[in-house]
């Protein structure tokens, strides 16, 4: 449904996009950067991921997840609002299917995982990560 218009034309409240694609999390402190999202428009944005193990997971494999954001041609920020920036998930915390949400503060913004497997062999232990978001006016 429309919420606003511009000079006649009409926008939609909501606009969503796919981020990581059951991506499989193997390499130990490797970043997954997601594609870059043009959120120059929108005010706030709400990350929903879901993160399975796949394997064995040893005590302390983690993943960390960070919404980052930059203005045209500069250098990528973490977003550190809310639990964003120290938002981890352990082997003791998967399963699971979380949603947090947050103000766009830039004119890009993209996910970024990054493993940390401090007790196992990469090869053989890691998690499949699925994320979206939702960009709100």
């Amino acid at each position: 449904m429309p919420v606003g218009s511009s000079g006649g034309r009409f926008w939609a409240a909501k606009e969503t996009f796919n981020e990581h694609e059951d991506v499989a999390l193997t390499v130990d402190d490797t970043d997954y950067p997601a594609v870059e999202i043009d959120c120059e428009q929108f005010s706030y944005f709400l990350l929903m991921y879901d993160l399975t193990e796949t394997g064995v997971l040893v005590g302390g494999d983690r993943v960390r997840l960070q919404v980052q954001f930059r203005e045209a041609g500069g250098t990528w920020r973490t977003y550190m609002n809310g639990p964003f920036g120290s938002l981890f998930e352990a082997e003791s915390t998967t399963p699971c299917s979380l949603c947090v949400s947050g103000i766009c503060v830039g004119e890009r913004m993209r996910i970024v995982a990054t493993t940390d497997y401090t007790n196992a062999a990469p090869a053989n232990n890691y998690f499949t990560l699925t994320s979206i978001v939702t960009l709100m006016r």
